[in-house]
């Protein structure tokens, strides 16, 4: 190649510092896919010619009774029914300042302490002291407005049972997406590190030492990427032999995975090539390629 032509990249005995991130994003952003194609360039003109001769948390149990809506025990009110009788907890009797402190979640009602889930007709306040006893009042009720109350309660647990789920759910993205950063995004930041200090040293010897450990962080970060691909596309492929699995929003996460990481994985590639190229390490960047 013209040497008017060339790049950053020089191997061999050229002590000029290695230039692979140029832009604010390349230098400082987390966000993989919105930095430069490091394949491209330069990069990809000399693998052409190097090619010339010659690829969640288990859900173990679901509790019914969530301790922290306390707005539904006192606005929607938990029912007990035996036959025709309905016992409602009865929160209107209880003095204002206990009220007012129960809907701010100051107080608490109190937990069973003989069946795990259950709550206790007691209120305990911040320091988890009894200061009030909540009484049950006795309702006489026809069987149309049983069935209603039993209704109002099921739909109660069902929204409840609803919102554990979703809270569950937010928790696994939240876990896979930070399992994603330390395995995947981490060792990049460290390599990217390394590479740009080493741009910095005065001494070859430094820069060399330097970048070769950047490049084992690629390494681990590429590996890492390969084995997320390979992961996902099995649990991509169980999930559309499933009648209607193709259409499930699980799916079309596992898609989003596997097309970014393919983009992320070419982007690494382009930065290990380019530092092993820096380093006189052909066949090695052969072998990568």
């Amino acid at each position: 190649m013209d040497e008017k032509k060339s790049t950053d990249i020089l191997s061999g005995d050229n002590k000029a510092p290695l230039v692979i991130f140029k832009t604010e994003e390349d230098k400082t952003g987390v966000n993989i896919l919105k930095m430069s194609n490091f394949f491209d360039g330069y990069v990809h003109e000399m693998m052409i010619s190097i090619c010339d001769s010659s690829t969640l948390q288990d859900i173990t149990q679901l509790p019914i009774v969530d301790l922290s809506m306390i707005e539904d025990v006192i606005n929607q009110a938990d029912v007990i029914t035996q036959g025709n009788v309905i016992l409602l907890p009865d929160f209107d009797n209880l003095p204002s300042d206990v009220r007012i402190k129960l809907k701010k979640g100051i107080y608490s009602i109190g937990e069973s302490k003989q069946v795990e889930d259950n709550l206790r007709a007691v209120i305990l306040d911040e320091n988890g002291v009894r200061v009030k006893d909540i009484t049950l009042k006795k309702v006489i009720s026809n069987p149309r407005k049983v069935e209603t109350m039993h209704s109002i309660a099921n739909q109660i647990q069902m929204r409840q049972i609803y919102a554990k789920l979703s809270e569950i759910q937010e928790f696994q993205t939240y876990q896979i997406q930070r399992d994603r950063d330390r395995d995947i995004i981490v060792p990049f930041l460290d390599a990217r590190d390394l590479v740009l200090e080493a741009a910095t040293k005065k001494s070859e010897d430094d820069q060399i030492r330097m970048l070769k450990d950047a490049d084992g962080k690629m390494r681990t970060a590429i590996n890492s990427v390969y084995t997320d691909i390979e992961t996902t596309s099995k649990k991509f492929v169980k999930k559309v032999e499933i009648p209607f699995g193709y259409f499930s929003k699980t799916t079309n996460t596992y898609m989003k995975f596997i097309a970014d990481d393919l983009q992320i994985v070419t982007k690494f590639v382009g930065i290990r090539l380019q530092i092993l190229e820096y380093l006189g390490e052909r066949e090695t960047a052969k072998l990568v390629l």
